[in-house]
Formats: structure tokens, sequence, C-alpha cells
């Protein structure tokens, strides 16, 4: 027996099927996900972030998606839970709870639900990024799997590949039926 006929045997076998059907409609279901969720809060103008701490304990979980609305420094008051952008590095954001605004300083005083004391920092407002709109809590787990673009590469090859043993699956089942195609 040749390596093709042991190929297509297992191409054939009902649980190859299964799993790979399975394992492609998962991916694709992940990926409309994805793409909802990363394009619809654009035309609303949101901002979306993946929150990668436990500082917010319970209202915003390890893992959550936020999505942010673009604010000015009287736009939001304490009790308000926004995001900022990090001192040392402006690519990276933090999600804190306003403790306190001050009008002359034009800084906030901040601090994550799960800590017991507030941020030892004021923070400028220059730093605002916005007020949180939206929590998906876990939702960003899949949205940082997209983000990373080898991730991204390797499921889209997990989709053509399965979609191609679909595509012969189907040609060889018409042909031995008799049918053209």
């Amino acid at each position: 027996m040749n390596i093709t006929m042991t190929i297509w045997k297992i191409k054939q076998s009902k649980l190859f099927r299964l799993l790979f059907g399975l394992i492609g409609n998962v991916l694709i279901v992940v990926m409309l996900f994805y793409l909802i969720t990363m394009s619809i809060p654009y035309f609303f103008g949101l901002q979306q972030f993946t929150v990668l701490s436990d500082s917010m304990g319970k209202t915003i979980p390890y893992g959550s998606l936020v999505y942010v609305k673009a604010a000015k420094f009287g736009d939001v008051k304490a009790d308000d839970i926004a995001t900022f952008r990090s001192s040392k590095d402006p690519k990276k954001h933090f999600t804190h709870r306003i403790v306190s605004v001050d009008v002359k300083t034009m800084s906030f005083v901040t601090k994550g639900d799960a800590g017991i004391h507030n941020d030892p920092l004021p923070i400028d407002a220059s730093r605002l990024v916005g007020k949180v709109a939206t929590i998906i809590p876990f939702a960003g787990f899949p949205a940082a799997f997209f983000n990373n673009k080898s991730m991204l590469v390797i499921a889209a090859l997990l989709i053509s590949s399965w979609i191609a043993t679909e595509a012969e699956l189907f040609i060889k089942q018409k042909r031995k039926k008799g049918e053209p195609g």
C-alpha cells in the first residue's frame, strides 16, 4: 500500500473528518469573533485593549477586553474606570479606577480594584487615553492570539488545509458516484 492510499484512507475516516471539521469550525468561529470584536467598536470610536494583569480584580479579570472611549480631563470623574498610557513606555497602557481628580495639577489619583492602597504617584492628564465603555471578561485571549502574526499565519494555514481537504473529499465523492466535477 503506498503513502497516497494511506493518507486517502485516513482522510476518509469518520473520526478524521469529524475532528478536522470541528477544528475548522472552531477556528472560523474564533476568527469571526475576532473580526467582530476588532472592527465594530471602531465604528463607535472605541479603542480595544486586552487587560494583562489582575490589578482590577473581579471588576476586569485578567485576559478581559476593554473598549475605551476617548476622553479629555473634564470628561472623567472619581469612580470612573479609565485607561492611561504608561509613563515608562507610551505604547503600554493600564486600566484603573479614578479615586480623585486634582483640577489644580490636572492629575488623577488611581487604584486597581484588587489593591488596598492608591497607586503611589498621581497620573498626569496628558496620559489619559479614555474612559472604559465596555468590558468583555476573558475575551482578550483570542484577540491576543490573533494579534500575534505567527499565530495568525498558523490559523490561516489550518483553515486553508481544512478547506482543501473538504474540497478534495467532495470531488472524490462526486467522482465515486459518477457525477461530473
